[in-house]
């Protein structure tokens, strides 16, 4: 049974490893394996990205950055999206990421975001159907009046009450200011593949550069683990 045949049936992603999923062959096999779109980074000094892991959770820079300091937090085992999370891991990993966010602080005040698809074809704007929420060092700039130019959002307290989208089949955004606000939004509409990394770049006066596939930006990836250094590793 496929991811989204679990789904279907049960209401609830089943975690473990999907083949054709390119983040799961870089934790199974490492950032080199040739189903890893990380491999375009890997150097005999750098043969993974990988800033913090645990048996649950990895924390890795992204390719293509809005900025320097621009890093995602993971689940290990193959989720389509923080709403298909168990309660207890969705708590640990929002926890991970507000350590994440003061760790890049430094950098500018940090964002949180994530697209939660629910299918292969109802993305809400994803690319990747791996469950990776964004932080992002973005200053002063804040996303949401950009996003609500498409979306309607209501406010939520925590990336646990994400599980209802899932409940309802409901593709989402979930975008967390820098003041520490956290929105919610039901994607009915169609939306552009990556829209808020677009939105982001944008934002910051980048309205090219904003396809992490086409341009990885290896420049800023290696800045940004050379900046962010976990010492309990």
């Amino acid at each position: 049974m496929t991811v989204e045949e679990t789904v279907a049936a049960t209401g609830c992603a089943t975690a473990g490893y999907d083949a054709n999923c390119s983040f799961c062959a870089e934790f199974e096999r490492g950032a080199a394996d040739s189903r890893s779109a990380a491999r375009s980074l890997v150097t005999p000094s750098r043969p993974e990205r990988v800033i913090w892991s645990d048996d649950d959770l990895v924390v890795v820079p992204t390719l293509g950055p809005v900025a320097k300091g621009h890093v995602m937090v993971l689940t290990r085992e193959h989720y389509l999206s923080y709403a298909h999370v168990p309660r207890g891991l969705a708590e640990r990993a929002e926890a991970l990421a507000e350590t994440v966010c003061r760790r890049i602080s430094g950098l500018g005040t940090p964002i949180m975001f994530e697209h939660g698809p629910m299918s292969e074809g109802a993305t809400g704007g994803a690319c990747t159907d791996h469950a990776h929420l964004h932080c992002v060092p973005m200053g002063e700039v804040d996303l949401k009046a950009g996003i609500d130019e498409r979306l309607t959002g209501r406010r939520i307290s925590s990336l646990v009450e994400l599980a209802d989208q899932r409940r309802r089949r409901q593709p989402y955004i979930y975008y967390r200011s820098g003041s520490g606000v956290s929105w919610l939004y039901d994607v009915d509409v169609d939306l552009p593949c990556q829209f808020l990394r677009r939105l982001a770049n944008a934002a910051l006066g980048d309205h090219e550069e904003w396809d992490w596939l086409t341009f990885p930006k290896l420049d800023l990836v290696y800045a940004t683990l050379d900046e962010i250094s976990w010492s309990d590793k």
